[in-house]
């Protein structure tokens, strides 16, 4: 049976776009003090020094900066997110901290060293700080998502829950929340209620055109574990979905396969899961599936 936690690990490229455009937004917290033109033209060299990783010069524009007025806390949470926004996990976690020590309260501080947490593989930090900036902004769907999907990951499926219900609570469009409550529900064996929540994600999917196709593979892994031809039929179709938005996915493929096997179209199954194989040797579920071809 496939691994039902891969079905909930959202491309970093994502995440990162949806920290540093939606939570921001989603903030109820608004700055002290706005940031005029001058500044503005400071992190813009800033930026660009970072970008040549010239990090020295970066961090003395960037003192220089907070001497002439610039408040630390702003100053330091912007320096963060731009090496976050560079994948620069490290420096980033060192400037988010510093502009908590400024504003312990700012909940996307804490949303943002969470995420710079996860990806140095220290989740316990990464929850501690998710939840933190849940409970600061308690009106945020993006920061209560990211505590649910932190727990999740961490297998704490039943304390996942309260946060991701709130989470489509507060924006009912929230794909990615749906999605990883029904993962949470396949871990809890509820297949039924993994469905619903599956169903409901590819509702809210807002550009069925753009979107991850994670979403379209979802459901089919419900669906193919039984043998209802409708639900089969429907499962191969969203499975094929799938496949056309990400053409390299070993699990499109392999879920098309799955489904043509189970409607008794061997010859045209061997060639999906033959490429599922291909795309990831490690993987014994097409190989199962081509052993009984």
């Amino acid at each position: 049976m496939r691994r039902p936690g891969s079905l909930i690990l959202i491309p970093c490229c994502w995440i990162v776009q949806c920290l540093l455009l939606h939570a921001t937004s989603q903030s109820t917290r608004k700055p002290s003090t706005s940031t005029t033109p001058s500044e503005e033209r400071v992190f813009a060299r800033i930026e660009r020094l970072v970008g040549s990783k010239d990090y020295a010069n970066a961090e003395s524009l960037l003192q220089s900066a907070i001497s002439q007025g610039t408040q630390p806390a702003g100053a330091y949470l912007r320096m963060g997110k731009i090496l976050l926004d560079r994948d620069d996990w490290e420096r980033a976690s060192r400037y988010l901290k510093k502009s908590l020590q400024f504003r312990e309260e700012n909940d996307q501080a804490h949303l943002f060293l969470g995420f710079a947490y996860r990806k140095l593989r220290q989740p316990e930090q990464a929850e501690t700080e998710f939840i933190q900036a849940a409970e600061l902004n308690p009106r945020s769907d993006v920061n209560a998502y990211f505590a649910g999907h932190q727990l999740l990951i961490d297998v704490k499926f039943e304390a996942a829950l309260p946060y991701l219900y709130k989470a489509v609570k507060l924006n009912p469009r929230h794909a990615s929340a749906y999605r990883a409550l029904g993962a949470a529900q396949v871990h809890l064996g509820n297949y039924g209620l993994a469905e619903s929540y599956y169903r409901k994600a590819l509702e809210a999917v807002a550009d069925p055109g753009s979107a991850e196709p994670g979403a379209y593979l979802d459901l089919p892994f419900i669906l193919l574990l039984g043998h209802d031809p409708a639900k089969v039929q429907e499962g191969l179709k969203l499975a094929l979905s799938g496949e056309k938005l990400q053409p390299n996915s070993s699990e499109a493929h392999y879920l098309v396969g799955k489904a043509l096997m189970k409607m008794g179209r061997a010859k045209e199954a061997v060639p999906e899961l033959e490429t599922a194989a291909k795309l990831n040797p490690a993987d014994s579920k097409a190989h199962f599936q081509l052993a009984h071809a």
